[in-house]
């Protein structure tokens, strides 16, 4: 406990706060000097719980535990599997070609396992131009014949991936649709998928969150940067299903 403690960076710049905001207490004679001491005590707590395990772990899991299950059933109905991207980066070794970030790979890889197993006729790629392609070369390299992938490449959010996916689909009812996207990006995924699909089965991929069958222990309440990233990627997903209920 005392190494992770003394490891984490997090924790260093907390401590500094707490002792900062120890040695200026009975400085703040002002009022405004003490409503900018409460803030930075605000800022100070908050920070702290962002980046605990106990809170992004619960956030988290709020937001992928209603998709861990899909039946046999669901998965039997489904006619096209769409694989939402999310990103690609340049690789520095030899030649220098694009390769998926972790959590496209993450997608495809479960989404092509979805395809393979629901019996779906087609398998729909969809990310920019330069993401859905290199998401085709890799579905390939899976085994997934190339008469059966459709690219959608032109879409610069989740919004836009389903706009286009039905486009790209053509006019009618429309196919009942496997989504296959991370469990964390599912409920923003499903919700812009309803808008233009009438049937569309959440075929999630890469849980985040850990089951605490045993219950939490102290080091979920340590402070850490991965524990902030984790709460910052929940964050991003309710920021933005509130903002696209905007539209």
């Amino acid at each position: 406990m005392i190494k992770l403690l003394l490891s984490t960076p997090a924790v260093w710049v907390l401590l500094l706060l707490v002792i900062g905001l120890a040695l200026t207490r009975r400085a703040a004679r002002t009022a405004g000097m003490r409503v900018g001491w409460y803030c930075l005590l605000g800022a100070t707590i908050l920070l702290y719980v962002l980046s605990t395990g106990a809170f992004s772990n619960a956030l988290i899991s709020s937001l992928e535990k209603p998709f861990i299950t899909v039946t046999a059933e669901d998965l039997n109905r489904v006619e096209v599997v769409v694989v939402l991207g999310g990103g690609t980066l340049r690789a520095g070794g030899p030649g220098g070609r694009s390769e998926p970030v972790g959590t496209t790979w993450l997608r495809l890889s479960g989404g092509v396992e979805y395809f393979n197993r629901s019996g779906a006729l087609l398998l729909v790629l969809s990310d920019n131009a330069a993401g859905a392609e290199v998401m085709r070369l890799h579905a390939m390299r899976l085994g997934v014949p190339p008469e059966k992938i459709l690219l959608e490449g032109g879409s610069i959010n989740t919004y836009d991936q389903a706009r286009l996916s039905r486009k790209l689909l053509g006019p009618g009812e429309g196919p009942v649709v496997g989504l296959a996207t991370s469990a964390l990006h599912m409920k923003r995924s499903l919700w812009s998928f309803n808008r233009y699909f009438n049937d569309v089965v959440p075929l999630a991929t890469n849980f985040s969150h850990s089951p605490r069958k045993q219950g939490l222990s102290l080091t979920d309440f340590v402070p850490t940067a991965g524990g902030l990233s984790a709460t910052t990627d929940a964050l991003h997903e309710v920021i933005g299903m509130i903002w696209y209920r905007t539209k």
